[in-house]
């Protein structure tokens, strides 16, 4: 966030330039992250296809992996869902 300091010293237009100016920037630097992780995808879905090769015997670890899967996946839709929320403010 700005400083109160450099905030207290603007004018009521300078503020608001200000203001404008952190938010295009923090969301800049947001999809920049969302668009770093996602190219990470990739790699992630090649370490799980090793995973399901390695454990496609065993249906109790099939089974335990899928309850990660549906944990991750409600892990992200709520972050997705904030971030959505948070967006509409």
């Amino acid at each position: 966030m700005v400083s109160r300091d450099i905030l207290d010293k603007c004018t009521t237009q300078e503020k608001a330039e200000v203001m404008e100016w952190w938010r295009v920037t923090s969301e800049a630097v947001n999809r920049e992250r969302v668009r770093s992780q996602v190219t990470k995808l990739p790699v992630i879905f090649k370490d799980l296809e090793t995973l399901l090769d390695v454990i496609q015997d065993s249906p109790e670890d099939l089974a335990e992996l899928k309850n990660h899967a549906y944990a991750l996946k409600e892990a992200v839709s709520k972050v997705v869902r904030r971030k959505s929320r948070q967006q509409k403010n």
